[in-house]
């Protein structure tokens, strides 16, 4: 991760350009593939978000990855659906599927994250699933959901997808850190209202990555968390929280400020992330690597370049009708929502 964002003895700010980059790159070349005019959302989710995955995970070279090569590509999209299916056969199915089975799958991983010895899907201590798990697997039903919610036409979509288009062309410009994260979390940054921060916190208060987390102590009792239920209480979200709404992050600030008799400029994030917490919001668990440190902050800002790259490219020139009959909220079964597709209605790509 800090390799990814530019980190270094020599530089402690977080530098998004290339990632940006990439994420536009991969988006540009599966919207241009065989000159699509329609387009599988979750297949193009889970495109963009495992080559983005896999670039920074194993920080392979640029010439020779990524160089069109058709059988790359059909790799990529077979392995982001392939882990997909796996994980619900795991779930569903009465013998659960044997990895050293899955010939096509590791083939494909081979040929994604390359043919060496370190990177052996067939060895436990080699497997790149080892990587791609933590990161792909949990981060593309969140952005899938993320982008529909976005994208599908409401009062308020306008707005968001405006604060991630913003925030991104400011990240990808390489501002320095304190520009970057006002641009992230300050609503009075822009003329929206809204932060790119808020929006992601509701996508993840809606659709965690993690459903329930369960535990054994020692002596052999179980715990269950149930995230899901945390994040859907009337401690978060009293009136509608099954509702989409960005907007009420700034609502629940105003209200914990007032408790304290406090002003809004007044509370520290620390201070936020503690009443969240409180409140029963922890999207990543309490302890996460990828919102600690230097690198805090990485992966709510991973799924807001993912959505605003992703929203930027569709929600001019493709017809979004779709998505309004959706239900609210959105299923987060793993089965649901694989069969949603795009068509274009204009020439233009990206």
């Amino acid at each position: 991760m800090r390799i990814a964002i530019g980190l270094h003895d020599q530089n402690q700010t977080q530098d998004w350009k290339r990632m940006i980059k990439w994420t536009r790159d991969y988006t540009t070349e599966k919207l241009s593939c065989d000159g699509l005019e329609t387009v599988n959302l979750a297949e193009f989710v889970q495109f963009v978000t495992l080559k983005l995955s896999v670039k920074y995970l194993f920080k392979l070279d640029d010439n020779e990855w990524d160089s069109g090569n058709s059988q790359l590509h059909q790799d990529i999209v077979f392995a982001g659906k392939e882990i997909n299916q796996l994980w619900m056969d795991s779930k569903v199915s009465a013998v659960c599927p044997i990895w050293a089975d899955q010939h096509d799958l590791h083939q494909a991983l081979r040929n994604v994250v390359g043919n060496e010895i370190n990177k052996d899907p067939c060895k436990p201590t080699t497997n790149p699933m080892n990587e791609i798990l933590p990161t792909y697997e949990t981060m593309w039903r969140v952005v899938l959901r993320g982008l529909i919610e976005v994208l599908r036409p409401t009062k308020n979509s306008s707005n968001w997808q405006e604060a991630f288009i913003r925030f991104i062309d400011s990240a990808a410009q390489g501002r320095d850190r304190a520009d970057q994260m006002n641009m992230f979390r300050d609503v009075n940054n822009n003329d929206t209202q809204i932060s790119p921060l808020d929006v992601v916190k509701e996508i993840l208060r809606l659709y965690p990555p993690t459903r329930r987390i369960y535990r054994q102590h020692e002596g052999g009792t179980k715990v269950q968390v149930d995230i899901e239920a945390l994040h859907r209480s009337i401690l978060l979200a009293p009136q509608d929280p099954q509702i989409f709404r960005p907007e009420r992050w700034q609502t629940l600030i105003e209200s914990w400020c007032l408790k304290d008799q406090k002003e809004v400029k007044q509370m520290t994030q620390k201070e936020v992330k503690h009443m969240e917490e409180k409140c029963g919001f922890m999207p990543f668990g309490l302890i996460c690597p990828s919102n600690g440190g230097d690198v805090k902050g990485f992966g709510m800002k991973i799924i807001a370049i993912l959505i605003g790259v992703l929203c930027n490219n569709l929600r001019d020139g493709w017809d979004l009708t779709t998505l309004e009959g959706l239900s609210e909220p959105l299923p987060l079964e793993r089965n649901e929502l694989l069969n949603i597709s795009l068509h274009r209605t204009n020439g233009s790509i990206g």
